[in-house]
């Protein structure tokens, strides 16, 4: 028979299987469950070690994973990015055109853009310090909380054409976006569909503009090391495993190596 620890770990796996059938925002993927998963398994540990438990319930050959594969956002190509750049200062309405341009300039995770105070904006200097994050863990009310984590808080850049876009915007204090207190999640919601409908955008989220932001800064030639560090990463696994993969314009971007190489012989 089972034991009754492996089964309730299964059950809560298989409730993070199914999350919005529970009220949550939506299902965790198979990725998200296995770093749950490995949380557990050191508190187990060390709850053994403690002598509070003799064994640990987390046993992957009998516990099972009941999840759609994780996947990771897509980096738009980048002749639609400039497109989206060149159109962003004809939005005429101001909440759309700032959030957009953010998203789009920075790289900055999408709550960080909706943390964003302007007493972190240094616009002479073109750049900006990330030290929070708006959340919505309950749908609509937002949540000001710290960023993902302590690599998280840095500085980012801003281009020229974003310290642009931003001058006639500038307050002494307050969000950027939003003003003295950050968009409920339905609010920002709605500017975010009327922005991307008018900018043409199509099949794409807030977060590849992340990752189009991490494609275009590794494919320019910066290291691992660097890019990670400018998107606030913890350490360079994402930015190898993800960014400037598979990309056609990143392997097209190689042309001139492999024809020098090919030269030679």
């Amino acid at each position: 028979m089972e034991n009754h620890k492996e089964v309730t770990i299964q059950r809560f796996y298989d409730w993070m299987a199914n999350a919005a059938t529970h009220g949550r925002k939506k299902n965790l993927n198979r990725n998200s469950i296995l770093r749950v998963s490995g949380l557990l398994s050191r508190i187990f540990k060390v709850a053994i070690e403690m002598g509070l438990m003799s064994e640990s319930p987390i046993k992957k050959t009998l516990l099972r994973i009941n999840a759609e594969e994780g996947g990771h956002h897509t980096a738009l190509p980048d002749r639609e990015v400039a497109r989206i750049k060149q159109e962003i200062p004809s939005l005429d309405v101001r909440d759309e055109r700032v959030f957009m341009a953010l998203l789009v300039y920075t790289g900055m995770r999408p709550e960080e853009v909706l943390g964003l105070k302007w007493e972190d904006v240094h616009l002479s200097k073109q750049y900006a310090e990330v030290k929070r994050a708006v959340t919505y863990p309950r749908r609509n009310q937002p949540v000001i909380k710290g960023t993902k984590t302590k690599k998280s808080v840095r500085t980012v850049i801003l281009p020229r054409a974003l310290v642009e876009i931003l001058i006639p915007c500038v307050q002494s204090s307050g969000f950027v976006c939003s003003g003295d207190q950050p968009w409920t999640w339905t609010v920002m919601d709605n500017i975010k569909q009327r922005a991307y409908k008018k900018l043409q955008i199509k099949g794409f989220s807030n977060y590849d503009f992340r990752s189009t932001y991490g494609t275009q800064l590794k494919e320019s030639g910066l290291s691992s090391a660097i890019v990670a560090d400018l998107m606030g990463h913890a350490d360079t696994r994402m930015v190898e495993t993800v960014y400037a993969r598979t990309r056609h314009e990143g392997v097209m971007k190689q042309l001139e190596a492999v024809e020098a190489i090919n030269a030679v012989l």
